[in-house]
């Protein structure tokens, strides 16, 4: 009978040790964090930041899922939205938050003891937020700067850019350093190029004059009033005018290509980039400078920001758990992950939010004349205007982008384009208003 009692004991033990094994299982959550695919290695990297926390957490398994934005459709349409969303750029923002796709995070924010926003660069914030909320925590960002090529400049004799340069100044200094270096009749070397267009790049030129894609409250677009006009004239003559970008000569215009030659001298260019030439050309030195001032006077923003974030979704069942991997990549320790995994990658040479992060980095940089010139340029940052809370970013694109192309193609005069460009935005919002939006 005693024998019977104790194995009767034994199994109700092995059966309660099952059981709490079992329960201990399912209790363990699953976060799953989407990334977008990129060239730079940026699933690499966050899967780094993952393994990291997953090794430091018991209870939470952070899943990485990759892909890109039409996958992200796929998987909300289907029902298995993702917990996390990584935006590539800031321009998803607005759209995202007006749909209620994300939550704010100010909330956590407020209930959470851990200082997340310390040391940050401050200029971020006001970026990644909508109606005054902050949606998203950032993993890297760059601003965008004239870089030049010291080298090419000491060749040509020409002094490198002053602070408080004009937009003038910037035609003449590349007139200067436009030129045919290798003496067959063909000009092969550029005074200035840029991504042409480019959500990224573009607005900062509007804002120097005064200008810009919308007004205030993104009910009307100032495409074509005075002060935008004037920008775009000045940056169809930087473009095409005065023959001083490889566009008027049938060229590459991207700065990497031009930059690992020693075919340009500026460019309107991001941190990252200059990694990667330096891997392709040891010798190569860059001066970083802020963009020209324009007629809008020394205190308007000319500087574009590129912000890389992660925003929550706002139906996800796990918002605690959600939370510690969000701030858990975006901390310092969650950056560092993985960050010696493919050297001069894109994000590796992209910039830390973090200061501290940050200016260790840079002073690393010898490549650099000035490297702490990014954390100058961080203070009257913005992020890019071609975006949109109902209409989205990608339609906003879509309008201006075959007219600015067309002004490249020669078809149309700049302000034709804009002309046109102004008068496709506003039919568009009239149109969104008319169905109901309102923001």
């Amino acid at each position: 009978m005693r024998i019977q009692v104790m194995r009767l004991l034994s199994l109700t033990l092995l059966l309660a040790a099952i059981l709490i094994s079992s329960v201990s299982a399912t209790a363990k959550v699953t976060v799953t964090v989407f990334y977008a695919e990129g060239t730079h290695g940026y699933p690499r990297w966050v899967q780094a930041g993952l393994d990291q926390f997953n090794a430091q957490h018991q209870d939470i398994e952070a899943v990485l899922v990759t892909g890109n934005i039409d996958r992200l459709v796929t998987l909300l349409a289907s029902g298995n939205p993702p917990d996390l969303i990584h935006g590539p750029g800031d321009r998803y923002i607005p759209e995202w938050a007006y749909n209620g796709l994300i939550q704010p995070l100010d909330p956590f924010l407020q209930n959470d003891p851990d200082p997340v926003l310390n040391g940050m660069v401050p200029s971020i914030f006001p970026i990644l937020s909508w109606n005054g909320q902050l949606y998203g925590l950032p993993r890297n960002w760059a601003v965008g700067g004239i870089v030049s090529d010291v080298e090419l400049f000491e060749e040509r004799g020409v002094a490198l850019p002053d602070p408080n340069w004009t937009h003038q100044d910037m035609i003449q200094i590349a007139h200067k350093l436009t030129h045919d270096s290798s003496g067959d009749g063909t000009v092969d070397t550029y005074g200035f190029t840029e991504a042409y267009g480019s959500a990224h790049r573009f607005p900062a030129w509007l804002w120097a004059s005064g200008g810009d894609i919308w007004n205030e409250n993104m009910t009307e677009s100032t495409y074509d009033s005075p002060n935008s006009l004037e920008a775009l004239r000045y940056y169809e003559d930087l473009w095409f005018t005065e023959g001083v970008s490889p566009w008027s000569y049938g060229a590459t215009t991207s700065s990497v290509q031009l930059w690992s030659r020693k075919a340009v001298g500026m460019a309107h260019e991001l941190a990252q980039s200059i990694g990667i030439v330096v891997d392709q050309r040891p010798t190569f030195r860059s001066h970083i400078s802020p963009l020209p001032v324009g007629s809008a006077g020394p205190d308007a923003p000319r500087q574009i920001a590129v912000i890389d974030y992660l925003t929550m979704y706002k139906e996800t069942p796990h918002p605690s758990e959600a939370w510690e991997v969000l701030k858990y990549l975006s901390s310092e320790e969650g950056i560092e992950a993985g960050m010696d995994l493919t050297p001069l990658m894109g994000y590796q040479t992209s910039l830390s939010p973090h200061v501290n992060q940050l200016r260790e980095t840079l002073l690393s940089r010898q490549f650099e004349e000035n490297p702490l010139q990014w954390i100058d340029l961080s203070e009257k940052m913005r992020g890019t205007s071609m975006k949109h809370p109902a209409l989205g970013s990608d339609n906003v694109i879509r309008i201006i982008s075959p007219q600015m192309n067309r002004v490249r193609n020669s078809e149309i005069p700049m302000t034709e384009a804009a002309s046109e460009i102004a008068r496709l935005l506003n039919a568009a919002v009239t149109e969104a208003r008319s169905d109901g939006a309102r923001w």
